[in-house]
């Protein structure tokens, strides 16, 4: 388990403090256990919204589409 430190301190109070490199395995790990599929070193160019809602995301690499 990852360590979360609780503390407060002026304009953050109740913040988590926690490390990272502990974090993510566990994030990503959660998330595959999902389905949600992480793409890496992908840059994002361009956002298809409609009704608020992200519908995709577009990836420098040509025409390349993600929906989400």
């Amino acid at each position: 388990m990852p360590c979360i430190a609780r503390s407060n301190f002026p304009g953050h109070r109740h913040s988590n403090l926690y490390s990272v490199a502990r974090m993510e395995p566990m994030v990503r790990n959660f998330l595959v256990s999902k389905g949600v599929s992480i793409q890496c070193q992908m840059r994002v160019t361009d956002v298809e919204m409609a009704d608020g809602a992200i519908r995709a995301v577009f990836a420098k690499q040509g025409d390349e589409s993600l929906e989400g």
